[in-house]
């Protein structure tokens, strides 16, 4: 709003027309069965399992007749189909459902890096080859997928592998592979030590006279990893995520990172401690399906778009701070309120303090958070150009109309009910 002392910015409640959704779109529900503990990560493994059976379905031709397959309206592809979420926490789960039943697809967003077994695996041997007297990293590398010693194993290595003088071997300490004895380890075990020492040694070796992005492509040809890759049944994902290792390794060498600057930043991605964009080996490809946020796919259209990840346990909105969005007469700027929280527990907090008239101050910021919400999913949904199918999650009826925030696309969840949407 323009005025005579300049810009000022005014509240309006934003509620979507149900007139303004395209009538040529068809609406689809997929409700998903209770799940126990109203756990996210397996709700959307059920989800997850579902979507990549109806788009595998749907691109094979065997849902012509049904209601949602009339919807449709003619035969579609994998690059018809956009996956999207409001955050990318459980991306992991629809890739590994998406890549199980051999649906080409790629990801935009998350940390699907997190616990990638390959990626870690390289990360601690390199780590351990670097820094030598990292006794956590050799134990991760020496049971890991490059090396792959049992508990048992490993156990009967710290007791009985010895060095050239009789001593025990220390694991905080590297070791020339040649002046390992056996002792009394099984043969099979001391050979599969002694082919982890070399493979450290000879890492090590390489980093000193090789950048960091040569020896890794060096360890992932040398090892096998994207043959390992293309055997697992995640393997667009696995294969993609070694990919992705590869190109963070270049950038940051580009950006004249030194090992130990490159290392500390790997350590951080493989732990989930950094968001980084996976790939998988169809990255480039068009008909492939795409799986992102919502913010992510702004301007983007699709046939076919399915709202998931459809409950959250923390998504109950609880405003902790107030922004008055119109300016202060006496200051010109903005105002922001907030009032002050004590931390009693890990994960909750006690009000011990709050600005004057803060009770109606909430009220406005929930109104306007939740306003912000429906935009949100509106958006979302104005996405879909021929099918539009919205994921439902029932643990509870009531509990949704008491907390429907825990719902991502609850202000969808009207236009489902009045249109009566199939399932």
């Amino acid at each position: 709003v323009m005025d005579g002392d300049g810009p000022r910015v005014k509240y309006e409640d934003l509620k979507a027309d149900e007139d303004s959704f395209d009538a040529d779109v068809g609406l689809a529900e997929m409700p998903i069965d209770d799940v126990r503990g109203n756990w996210p990560s397996s709700i959307a493994e059920k989800e997850g399992q579902r979507i990549a059976n109806f788009i595998k379905s749907a691109c094979e031709g065997d849902i012509e007749g049904t209601p949602i397959g009339d919807a449709l309206k003619g035969d579609v592809s994998y690059g018809d189909f956009l996956l999207l979420a409001r955050t990318a926490n459980r991306f992991p789960q629809y890739a590994r459902h998406l890549s199980e039943a051999d649906i080409p697809f790629t990801i935009s967003g998350g940390k699907v890096l997190e616990g990638d077994v390959g990626a870690r695996a390289l990360v601690d041997l390199l780590t351990v080859a670097s820094r030598s007297s990292d006794g956590e990293a050799r134990v991760a590398h020496l049971t890991g997928l490059l090396t792959g010693l049992s508990d048992r194993a490993l156990y009967q290595l710290r007791r009985e592998l010895l060095t050239a003088s009789g001593n025990r071997v220390d694991f905080n300490r590297s070791y020339n592979p040649n002046n390992l004895r056996r002792g009394n380890l099984p043969e099979e075990v001391f050979e599969t030590a002694k082919e982890a020492y070399s493979l450290e040694c000879e890492t090590r070796r390489r980093l000193e006279d090789e950048p960091v992005s040569a020896v890794v492509d060096w360890l992932i040809e040398s090892q096998g990893l994207m043959a390992h890759a293309a055997l697992d049944r995640r393997g667009d994902l696995e294969a993609g995520t070694l990919l992705r290792l590869q190109h963070e390794i270049e950038r940051m060498e580009a950006n004249d990172m030194n090992v130990w600057e490159i290392l500390e930043e790997l350590r951080s991605i493989v732990q989930g401690d950094r968001d980084v964009s996976p790939m998988t080996h169809r990255e480039g490809q068009e008909n492939v399906v795409r799986l992102m946020t919502v913010h992510q796919s702004k301007g983007l259209e699709a046939p076919i778009v399915f709202l998931v990840d459809p409950y959250d346990r923390n998504g109950s909105i609880q405003p902790t701070s107030h922004v008055n969005r119109s300016e202060d007469p006496s200051t010109g700027e903005p105002e922001l309120h907030l009032p002050v929280r004590q931390q009693t527990a890990p994960h909750n907090f006690e009000e011990i303090g709050h600005p004057p008239e803060w009770s109606e101050q909430k009220g406005t910021e929930l109104q306007h958070q939740k306003a912000e919400e429906e935009r949100i999913a509106y958006v979302a949904a104005t996405r879909a150009e021929r099918l539009l199918v919205v994921s439902r999650y029932w643990d509870d009826p009531d509990s949704f109309k008491q907390d429907p925030e825990k719902a991502p696309w609850w202000p969808l969840y009207s236009t489902l009910d009045e249109r009566e949407a199939p399932h």
